[in-house]
């Protein structure tokens, strides 16, 4: 018994057992089938005359979610001094299960091939081979034939992409528990946004409207959560900004539940 406890006090101290959220009981793999989900974004300018956009580096609208065929990914960066390892995450299939992980050596401004097919991507880092450096030019991960259709967006000096975009895999639903956008580096501003989401061959919905400003970060999370079905694509589309040069991040965290 601890000194200076007593009684009941003690004995609950001592043997009442620590409680765990649901979420780390989900990450601790107690509930097996069902994973956690983070997706982050920015958009480091969004403009008064440039909206809609979506919270990735890439800027303007998200450019990642093609309805065609699976294609062979590439990726490149805009300094030649970019030669490490690109590793990511991306979904082979509109059947596809689960995402896969792949690595390709970059060369610099020339595009490499990666050797693999796939109609989305989740995330990407880079890996310079030093303790030290970071991604030196902005790394670009595209489809080799389709070009317009660009998955992730490296800024330099981050190693890490911030894409806040992601498609539920076959065979799973994903339950959205929480949603958030704010406006970072700037004392005024204010944007209006909503979850987009879009249906395997549907139509795209604009969900959970929210409005976001400097002072006045938003936040949201929507009672049971909100359930998507497999093949939905998801992001956070920005529809109107109260200003220019605008920092803006957000996303959402989902549970992937499978069926």
């Amino acid at each position: 018994m601890n000194p200076g406890v007593s009684g009941n006090s003690a004995l609950l101290a001592e043997e009442l057992p620590h409680s765990l959220s649901h979420e780390q009981l989900v990450l601790e793999g107690n509930y097996p089938g069902r994973s956690i989900v983070n997706k982050f974004g920015q958009n480091l300018d969004i403009d008064t005359a440039t909206v809609p956009e979506d919270i990735w580096n890439g800027g303007g609208v998200y450019a990642g979610f093609p309805t065609g065929a699976a294609e062979e990914f590439e990726v490149f960066s805009s300094s030649a001094s970019d030669t490490g390892v690109l590793t990511f995450t991306y979904l082979p299939s509109f059947t596809a299960t689960s995402y896969s992980t792949a690595t390709v050596t970059l060369n610099g401004t020339t595009a490499v091939s990666t050797g693999v097919t796939g109609v989305r991507m989740h995330t990407a880092q880079y890996y310079s081979g030093t303790s030290t450096t970071f991604n030196l030019g902005t790394l670009t991960v595209r489809h080799k034939i389709t070009t317009a259709n660009v998955f992730c967006v490296m800024p330099i000096g981050r190693s890490q992409t911030n894409t806040g975009a992601y498609t539920v895999p076959f065979g799973t639903i994903a339950v959205v528990k929480r949603l958030f956008c704010r406006i970072i580096g700037s004392t005024n501003g204010q944007v209006d946004g909503a979850l987009w989401a879009r249906t395997l061959n549907g139509s795209p919905r604009l969900r959970r409207p929210f409005t976001a400003s400097a002072p006045a970060p938003f936040e949201e999370r929507p009672y049971g959560g909100l359930v998507f079905a497999a093949g939905t694509d998801l992001t956070i589309r920005i529809s109107s900004a109260s200003a220019n040069n605008l920092d803006v991040i957000g996303g959402f965290d989902l549970e992937i539940v499978t069926l």
